[in-house]
């Protein structure tokens, strides 16, 4: 059982953006649009549902609402579930992994120890050291209403930045790509089991709204 002291490595987003955001003046048609595009993700979020169709209707909830699709495009990428890429640089800039409502593979405040985090790491591994992206900046797990969001910094501090931890993995991926729950399980978790309470992320739920939305309406 964990305890309060050890759970407070996450932020809000009040205490995670910068505080000039939140001065920003926002009238209320964004407002309404904003509410509109959240009613809509609430509403089409199913737990019987796959991982697939849950994970479109993310992304149509990133593109209607924070990302311009005029400078940035939101597709599944190789393995990674949703990845937003800059289109200035062509670059992923942000990814995502995506889990079911309910799924035991989705991370909990009280054990990011899952695979939605392991394969989050192999996947950023990939995309920074083979691919050479250095652009970067955040990662993300959700299930469509929890979102687990970290600093691209704090994955290189944790996982990136370690040389033997970082051939373990490639030298696997080379050998046989089929065989990734050996890298998950012998690898990846345990190195996480070792530092996952001090990994920094913010969290939100959007779930919370879902009957102040209803009440609105």
């Amino acid at each position: 059982m964990i305890q309060e002291n050890d759970q407070k490595q996450y932020k809000t987003p009040a205490q995670a953006v910068k505080k000039s955001y939140l001065r920003q003046f926002v009238n209320d048609a964004e407002r309404e649009r904003f509410r509109n595009v959240l009613s809509v993700l609430l509403d089409d979020l199913d737990s019987r549902e796959r991982e697939d169709p849950n994970r479109d209707c993310v992304k149509t909830f990133l593109e209607s609402s924070f990302w311009n699709p005029t400078h940035y495009k939101i597709n599944k990428v190789n393995d990674t579930d949703l990845a937003i890429t800059d289109k200035t640089v062509d670059k992923v800039c942000m990814m995502f992994e995506c889990k079911r409502v309910g799924s035991d593979e989705m991370v909990r405040k009280e054990d990011l120890n899952r695979k939605g985090l392991h394969e989050l790491i192999l996947y950023y591994i990939l995309e920074e050291r083979v691919k050479k992206n250095t652009e970067i900046r955040k990662l993300a797990i959700t299930d469509g209403y929890q979102y687990f969001v970290f600093d691209k910094g704090d994955f290189y501090r944790f996982f990136g930045s370690k040389e033997h931890f970082v051939r373990q993995i490639l030298n696997e991926e080379y050998d046989d790509k089929t065989k990734r729950s050996f890298i998950y399980e012998r690898i990846i978790s345990p190195e996480v089991e070792k530092i996952w309470k001090k990994i920094p992320y913010t969290y939100f739920d959007l779930g919370i709204f879902e009957g102040r939305i209803k009440d609105a309406d």
